[in-house]
């Protein structure tokens, strides 16, 4: 197992979204714990289970688009990734679901709870990305999506 996500939906647009695009991430979601082999399934569930009823149907609002670039290890090649961040109050709502929920675990320290976001799109090329973020921010952001799921993987 890997980890506790939120998974979004866009009511209006469904699967045409030009805002939630699947990833090799999956479908798009907001992780609110990568855990690695650190939980035990059942207690991903037990945290999932508690999760649901607070978030699910929650609209969430996406803000603005920006970019993180590293070189992937494995490959050695560049990679561009295009993230959403969430509007202030959704990114609270995150936090105070880890606060509750994950970070009393013990070995929570191992846990990769980063910054709340939403994968868009990866890119080869920093310019393609920038294309895209450009395009989202004058076109598309603010979006206002919701949680259709909480998921463990």
């Amino acid at each position: 197992m890997s980890g506790i996500f939120l998974i979004l939906w866009d009511e209006g647009q469904r699967d045409k979204s030009p805002v939630l695009r699947p990833t090799k991430g999956g479908w798009p979601h907001i992780t609110l714990a990568y855990t690695g082999k650190e939980m035990a399934p059942s207690e991903l569930s037990q945290i999932a289970f508690r999760c649901f009823a607070g978030w699910l149907m929650r609209p969430v609002t996406l803000m603005e688009a920006h970019i993180t670039s590293f070189v992937e290890d494995k490959t050695g090649l560049a990679q561009h990734r295009v993230l959403i961040s969430l509007s202030a109050d959704d990114a609270a709502a995150v936090e105070t679901s880890r606060d509750t929920y994950i970070r009393p675990y013990g070995n929570s320290d191992k846990f990769a709870m980063r910054p709340p976001h939403v994968s868009h799109s990866i890119h080869a090329t920093l310019a393609e990305a920038e294309s895209v973020v450009r395009m989202l921010n004058e076109d598309y952001l603010p979006y206002r999506v919701h949680v259709s799921g909480v998921a463990i993987d």
